[in-house]
C-alpha cells in the first residue's frame, strides 16, 4: 500500500513523481549515516521514499541545531544543485532509509521535461517556510516546544515508521536548546497522561492531537 503523499511527491502528483523516480538508482541505508556535508559539495539529488533524515546546521562554536526533519516524498540535497553552492546543513538518517539517488544534470533535465521546474520552486518555498515555522516554535514555552518537536517529527514519518520518535531523549533537548532534566520531566508527565508510551528503547506517540493543541496554545 502506497504511503499518504507529502512533501515533493504530493505536489508534483503520485504519476509525474513515479516517471521521475525512473531516472535514479533505488538505495537503502541504516540508521545514523551521513547523506550530505555541511560545507561539503556534491552532484546529487536524493528522493526519500521511507523512514525519516534528520537536517542540522552548526555554528562556528560547535553547536549543532535541528533544522528540519525530512521523510517520504521529501527531497533533499536540491538546494545547492540549484545555486550550485556547497551544503549549507549536515543531513543524515534517524532510522532505516529508502530513497533514491539521482545525478544532479539527469534530475534537473527531468525535472524541466516533466515541466516540474514550476513544482520544485514551489517546493523549495514551502521547505523554507517550515523551516522557519519549526525555528519560531523552538522559542516557545517548555511544554509547548516539546510538543512541536514531537508533532514535527512525527508528522515527516511514513506507515513504516508510525509514531514513533526515533530519537533519545538528550538529543531532543539538544534539538530545541532544553536541558535534559525538563525534557525527562515533561515526557514524565505525559506517560502518567497516556499521551506518549515506551516501546523498547524508543518512545511513541500516543495522542498526537494533545500535543497538537499544546502547541498551538502558546
Amino acid at each position: 500500500m502506497d504511503n499518504p503523499m507529502r512533501g515533493f511527491e504530493a505536489m508534483a502528483g503520485r504519476g509525474p513523481w513515479r516517471l521521475l523516480m525512473q531516472h535514479g538508482r533505488r538505495q537503502r541505508w541504516p540508521p545514523g549515516v551521513g547523506l550530505f556535508s555541511q560545507g561539503g559539495r556534491s552532484s546529487r539529488v536524493i528522493a526519500i521514499h521511507s523512514g525519516r533524515v534528520r537536517v542540522d546546521y552548526t555554528n562556528a562554536e560547535g553547536r549543532s541545531t535541528l533544522l528540519a526533519m525530512r521523510g517520504h516524498g521529501d527531497l533533499i540535497g536540491e538546494f545547492s544543485v540549484l545555486d550550485s553552492q556547497a551544503h549549507s546543513a549536515d543531513v543524515r538518517t534517524v532510522e532505516a532509509c529508502e530513497g533514491t539517488i539521482f545525478h544532479a544534470p539527469r534530475f534537473m533535465r527531468t525535472v524541466q521535461r516533466l515541466e516540474l521546474d514550476g513544482t520544485l520552486l514551489k517546493y523549495l518555498i514551502k521547505k523554507t517556510r517550515e523551516t522557519t515555522e519549526f525555528t519560531i516554535a523552538t522559542r516557545l514555552p517548555v511544554k509547548a516546544r516539546l510538543a512541536a518537536l514531537l508533532t514535527y517529527i512525527v508528522d515527516a514519518g511514513d506507515e513504516t515508521t508510525g509514531p514513533s520518535i526515533p530519537m533519545t531523549q538528550r538529543e531532543l533537548a539538544d534539538s530545541i536548546g532544553m536541558s535534559l532534566r525538563s525534557v525527562a520531566g515533561t515526557i514524565a508527565d505525559w506517560k502518567e497522561l497516556g499521551v506518549v508510551r515506551t516501546e523498547g528503547s524508543g518512545m511513541v506517540i500516543a495522542e498526537s492531537d494533545f500535543l497538537r493543541r499544546l502547541a498551538r496554545s502558546d
